[in-house]
């Protein structure tokens, strides 16, 4: 089996694992504190469905342009994109 492959088989049974964990969740403990008392569970299980969906995106980047996470991390401090980061997923 190629490493792509390996990868596709890992990112199914992630996606099929996490769908498994979230029809366990009932709907009341979306709205409850998370190990981060600053997100809630229903935050954190969203923001974790966001990855796959940027990924192609954050791919394309990393390959065609390199020295652009370089770039972003001296321009942005990390408290900045943490604050961004959970501002949008909110």
């Amino acid at each position: 089996m190629s490493l792509k492959d390996e990868l596709r088989l890992e990112l199914i049974q992630t996606r099929d694992a996490y769908h498994a964990l979230l029809a366990e969740v009932p709907d009341e403990m979306f709205s409850k504190p998370s190990d981060n008392p600053a997100w809630t569970i229903g935050e954190v299980l969203f923001h974790m469905s966001l990855a796959p969906r940027f990924m192609t995106t954050d791919l394309r980047i990393i390959i065609s342009r390199p020295w652009m996470a370089k770039v972003f991390a001296a321009l942005v401090p990390k408290s900045s994109f943490d604050s961004l980061n959970a501002f949008l997923t909110r």
